[in-house]
């Protein structure tokens, strides 16, 4: 019940969202609750999020620039060049997802969102805090807290759209000659004399090492090379197999190159992607997580110990046991240890020895997977670009740098999935259905379920439907295969957890009615699918080789593009235009 704002603070409260809502009709304004946003955002409380309807976040992006909101929760979205300073900004998690995976932020999207703490004029400081977590460090913070990194990354790499369309204006040397000139090849360029340096220092340091090893008394050629790239992905079933038959209690030869101590399986773990995590104890008490990726050869177990009861693998009680356990066991022969670890008693030194083996390992390890990165690099999006030339010659796109006529409909496609809508439209699956129908096929190019949970169950409505979206998978599946096989980016899957929703909206349901059936979806996620979704069906109808099926997209695009949809767009429009919204403080 707390009011954070005065009576006329309030008022004004109400008129700047009465004014942003003006566009939208009664029936919506219900569906969305307006009047409970209206209630908040009066008493100076305010959400801002990718998830509200555009009238809605720029009532609050106004309120806030006027000083009338005195508590806002926030994401990422309020540092996209938004003048929008605070006292204080509070960052919840130190990830965002990029559309694929949850990664970490940059410095630079740290330092967009800690830059709104401080109001102008008013603050001689602002205040950023980030809230614990269990898998982010103190010194992970405080180094992206420090960072002054702002380099830019190029997102830029070759798609089939833009190759037709270089090949229908360019000659074959003039099209290398334009990707050369990217942004993204120049920070190719600039990546591999960076790495050409280091690579010359890891050089240096591994010289350096043979040379204390031979002084010592070992013969570093004895050593065994880590493996390549090659090799590893050759024997990546073997080592799955050997990871996944490992119990707890099992002991083996020393898991690490140069260590000379058995350790015991204190768990085994499955992560996503089927990539098994073995955690192990050694004799010395240490600790060790290690992954595929950490094994050259499969372990070999040399024995076995009874785990104390109960099982509590992360007790420090439970594991001085295990190690207890450890040193007492008889364990036999270990035929399979690493060469490093047979020198490590030879010459001088002893365990200055072993550490030194581990270190050569290591460094050679990092220098194979430099020169490896170095040689993918070198003409990367120039080679990118000739694979992707290569699959539309293969599929009847391009014939002796020439464009065909499926190259012309592939032409006029600006879309992630180009391709596969081409391939889709070439091979009729958009012919002789509804209008509503084509939408929700269309829908499965740009919808995509981006939720913590597995997406629910698609609601297609019609047999003929169903039918159209297995041709739609039978197609991609066939673009994916001819793109693994050439080593290019695959197409993405298709997604057809919004197609029921399409065809309702296009079918002419009310906003309740469609949003009644989505728990997930807000208001301002369904804006922004459906406008994708326009841009999509406009490009059909420009496109469709044949009549009948441009005309129904058209007719799509248009039947869709109503409501709170065409609301946020006016909105846009006028604010483009220098419309009523320019008057105001921050727009």
């Amino acid at each position: 019940g707390a009011a954070l704002t005065e009576p006329g603070e309030a008022e004004a409260i109400r008129e700047i969202a009465e004014r942003h809502a003006r566009h939208l009709p009664p029936a919506d304004r219900d569906v969305l609750r307006f009047d409970r946003f209206v209630r908040r955002l009066e008493r100076g409380v305010a959400a801002h999020h990718a998830g509200m309807v555009p009238a809605f976040k720029e009532a609050v992006e106004e309120c806030f620039v006027q000083g009338l909101v005195k508590l806002v929760f926030a994401t990422e979205t309020l540092a996209l060049g938004i003048n929008m300073p605070a006292r204080a900004v509070v960052i919840e998690r130190l990830t965002k997802f990029n559309g694929e995976t949850h990664e970490f932020l940059t410095p630079l999207e740290y330092t967009q969102l800690t830059g709104r703490a401080g109001r102008r004029g008013i603050d001689d400081h602002g205040f950023a805090a980030v809230l614990w977590s269990p898998f982010v460090s103190f010194e992970q913070v405080a180094a992206l807290a420090a960072s002054r990194s702002f380099s830019l990354r190029s997102a830029f790499r070759p798609t089939y759209n833009m190759a037709v369309n270089l090949v229908r204006l360019h000659d074959r040397d003039r099209a290398h000659q334009l990707i050369d000139q990217s942004f993204g090849q120049y920070q190719a360029d600039g990546d591999i004399t960076q790495m050409s340096k280091r690579r010359r220092r890891l050089a240096g340091e591994l010289a350096d090492l043979e040379q204390e090893l031979r002084a010592a008394g070992i013969d570093p050629t004895s050593i065994d090379p880590p493996p390549t790239d090659e090799e590893r992905e050759a024997n990546r079933p073997m080592l799955e197999e050997a990871l996944s038959r490992l119990r707890p209690g099992d002991v083996i030869a020393p898991p690490r190159p140069g260590s000379s101590d058995p350790a015991a399986v204190l768990s085994v773990g499955y992560r996503r992607g089927g990539n098994v995590k073995v955690r192990l104890i050694d004799q010395k008490h240490r600790r060790i997580t290690m992954g595929l990726e950490d094994f050259d050869h499969p372990p070999e177990v040399v024995g076995a110990i009874e785990l104390p009861e109960p099982y509590q693998p992360n007790s420090g009680r439970f594991q001085q046991e295990v190690v207890r356990q450890l040193r007492r066991a008889r364990l036999r022969g270990q035929r399979g240890r690493h060469r490093a670890g047979r020198h490590r008693d030879r010459g001088r030194g002893g365990g200055g020895d072993e550490h030194r083996l581990q270190r050569l390992t290591e460094k050679r390890r990092q220098l194979r997977r430099l020169e490896q990165r170095i040689e993918g690099r070198a003409g990367r999006l120039a080679q990118q670009f000739d694979d992707i030339v290569g699959i539309l010659q293969w599929r009847g796109y391009v014939a002796d740098w020439e464009i065909t006529a499926a190259g012309e409909t592939l032409r006029g496609i600006f879309h992630e999935s180009d391709l596969a809508v081409a391939e889709a439209l070439l091979h009729g699956i958009f012919d002789w259905i509804s209008p509503p129908e084509l939408a929700a096929l269309a829908s499965c190019f740009t919808y995509e379920h981006r939720g913590p949970g597995p997406a629910s169950s698609p609601k297609l409505r019609t047999a003929e439907l169903r039918e159209r979206f297995r041709a739609l998978e039978r197609l991609v599946a066939d673009i994916q295969a001819t793109e693994a096989q050439a080593g290019v980016r695959l197409t993405r899957d298709i997604d057809p957890g919004f197609a029921a929703t399409a065809a309702a909206w296009a079918g002419g349901e009310d906003l309740g009615d469609v949003l009644a059936d989505e728990e997930e979806l807000t208001g301002g996620d369904f804006v922004r699918q459906i406008r994708q979704l326009v841009d999509l069906l406009r490009q059909i109808g420009t496109v469709a080789p044949r009549p009948e099926t441009a005309r129904a997209a058209r007719v799509a695009a248009e039947a869709i593009h109503r409501g709170v949809v065409v609301a946020s767009t006016e909105l846009d429009e006028e604010r483009d235009a220098g419309g009523p919204d320019d008057a105001h403080p921050g727009r």
